[in-house]
């Protein structure tokens, strides 16, 4: 009996599950985030577009201007000289799913 709860309180208070913990812990701060603060969050530069078709429809677009822990700003500069690669997703997804 006292093996038992040993192994149970050595079981709880291990690091591996802490780890496991936060990482659940984070997908689920994840999933409340938009396109912007998901990118922020995981140290990407990102950028949102509001743009207006000729018929009325609103769009937002989002980017990702440059690498990892590149400001917005240095991202965009960079970028000038870059070729663009336009991703799309499905009818009835979103930029941040």
């Amino acid at each position: 009996m006292i093996y038992l709860v040993v192994a149970t309180i050595l079981a709880l208070t291990c690091h591996p599950a802490q780890g496991l913990i936060n990482k659940i812990e984070r997908q689920t701060d994840e999933r409340k985030m938009n396109f912007i603060q998901m990118a922020n969050f995981n140290d990407y530069p990102a950028l949102q577009y509001k743009v207006t078709t000729h018929d009325g429809f609103i769009l937002t677009l989002h980017r990702i201007p440059g690498p990892k822990y590149e400001s917005n700003q240095d991202a965009v500069e960079k970028a000038k000289n870059r070729k663009t690669v336009l991703f799309l997703h499905g009818i009835l997804g979103s930029s941040s799913q």
